[in-house]
């Protein structure tokens, strides 16, 4: 998450190395031609990384990148947590209570929501961007913003990354306006779309970065 830059996303360490996934729509070029990280620590600390994209997969709306000088940043210390998920693989099922951790509407500092998988299949017209097709996409029933995008999306039961968001649904509204109702504006629809697990192992295993030890 990086407002200053005008980028508003999330990501998650996915190696002891300083691998992060995020959603590959959050890597627009930035004006200065960098891309940096900010990572927020203990005492409302932070710190600006920059990194490297890995790869940069449109087609599913991903993206693997690495912290270029990420032993500098473990000297830091303990006040920066470099916490590394793992990745289910075990198959999504509609009812699942999970997590999801991210920036909505470009806050600061990180929230937290709970919620649960409404759907394991997404055939909405209106979920747009994401090229491999949007049936295996999942749904979350949690309110997304713009700034949740490559958040995390954790099993409570597991404590592992079941999938990562990649887009939040507008619904449309109608206000009445004299006697027609002909206004229409856009609200939250209480849903977030997300890329399964099986797509994030995928893009991990094409780069051999290592799963978390157990």
């Amino acid at each position: 998450n990086d407002p200053q830059a005008g980028v508003s996303g999330a990501a998650f360490f996915v190696s002891e190395e300083g691998h992060f996934v995020t959603a590959a729509h959050v890597l627009d070029p930035p004006a200065a031609g960098q891309f940096s990280l900010t990572v927020y620590g203990d005492q409302n600390s932070t710190v600006s990384l920059r990194f490297e994209v890995v790869e940069r997969d449109d087609a599913h709306d991903l993206a693997l990148c690495k912290i270029m000088d990420f032993a500098g940043f473990l000297k830091l210390g303990p006040k920066f947590k470099t916490d590394v998920l793992q990745i289910t693989s075990e198959p999504p099922a509609v009812g699942q209570f999970v997590l999801v951790s991210g920036f909505p509407l470009g806050s600061w500092k990180p929230a937290v929501q709970m919620g649960m998988i409404a759907a394991t299949e997404t055939v909405s017209p209106s979920v747009a961007g994401v090229p491999a097709g949007t049936r295996p996409l999942l749904q979350i029933d949690v309110a997304g913003n713009k700034g949740n995008s490559g958040g995390p999306v954790v099993s409570l039961r597991t404590g592992k990354v079941v999938d990562v968001i990649i887009q939040f649904v507008p619904a449309p509204i109608y206000v009445a306006e004299g006697v027609q109702i002909n206004v229409q504006l856009a609200q939250n629809s209480g849903i977030m779309v997300a890329a399964p697990a099986d797509w994030i192992r995928a893009l991990l295993e094409k780069h051999s970065v290592a799963k978390k030890k157990s």
